[in-house]
């Protein structure tokens, strides 16, 4: 890594790669110097960097993942409905019950009955459960997601608000 003070061509490669978004990782390679360097090089030239790129694929990426989360609820959502209408239609409406049950040497065969079987019902049961707290689970990871935002933005005014003024 290199040493010393910054040359002047040094400076020039930050106030042109800075504010086209390169990273100060990248340029510190580029210039065989840290990237924590670079950082304070930048900060006392008062060079500020464009991360417009880099917010906006941060915004796709939160987009896309809050997206497949609703997916999945909704996924997750419909499989339950499914399992709870199956169970509603036997008992409310008289629907047959279809069961695997097991014969003579344990020969399994499928069969319908006008009930359903205790060992049907708190299978049926913890399939329900295991949706609903999928379910829950997904609710929770998009509130503890705008928390942590929320705090982070607080965080990041209260550092601001302190900050000394820079001319």
């Amino acid at each position: 890594m290199a040493a010393g003070p910054y040359r002047p061509d040094e400076d020039d490669v930050l106030r042109d790669l800075i504010p086209k978004g390169v990273s100060q990782s990248e340029i510190g390679r580029q210039l065989d110097r840290t990237r924590g360097s670079v950082a304070n090089r930048a900060a006392k030239l008062g060079i500020r960097s464009d991360r417009t790129d880099t917010a906006a694929a941060t915004q796709a990426k939160v987009l896309d993942v809050k997206a497949r989360r609703a997916a999945a609820a909704l996924a997750e959502l419909e499989i339950l409905e499914h399992a709870q209408a199956d169970v509603l239609a036997t008992m409310r409406d008289h629907q047959p019950w279809t069961t695997v049950l097991r014969g003579e040497l344990g020969v399994e065969f499928e069969t319908t009955t006008s009930k359903i079987p205790a060992r049907d019902q708190r299978e049926a049961a913890a399939a329900r459960s295991q949706a609903a707290g999928i379910l829950t689970k997904l609710e929770v990871a998009a509130d503890e997601h705008a928390e942590a935002k929320a705090f982070i933005t607080q965080l990041g005014e209260a550092l601001l608000a302190t900050a000394p003024e820079t001319p």
